[in-house]
């Protein structure tokens, strides 16, 4: 409104003094203008949102395909000369449906080790 924050305001006419003032039939006669419409831009919006969940909901059943790699180095001795520890494995797996719940399948699972000798 444009006042500053400690100005007090009085209302001086009632709810139905004021809506009286406004006509039905000049209500009826405006046109609604949906671009410039607050509520239709979020009900727009929540459309494409809830779009957005549907594909998340799908891209739980598409299969992934896992691959880590770790390396490590260790020395518990007196030497000065390092253990060398690595692992390399895959992983596919594919969502099913079974009642209520998401299981995942495990189709390969493969994993190669080298450890100290």
């Amino acid at each position: 409104m444009g006042m500053p924050i400690d100005t007090k305001v009085s209302l001086s006419d009632d709810l139905e003094t004021l809506w009286g003032l406004q006509s039905n039939d000049e209500l009826m006669a405006t046109e609604l203008d949906l671009d410039n419409n607050l509520a239709y831009d979020l009900i727009k919006q929540d459309i494409v949102m809830h779009g957005y969940l549907v594909k998340l909901e799908e891209a739980k059943y598409y299969p992934r395909l896992n691959a880590f790699f770790d390396y490590k180095q260790q020395a518990f001795r007196d030497k000065f000369d390092f253990f060398d520890f690595s692992n390399l494995g895959i992983r596919e797996r594919y969502g099913v449906l079974n009642s209520v719940f998401l299981f995942g399948i495990t189709l390969v699972d493969w994993q190669a080790s080298t450890k100290p000798s």
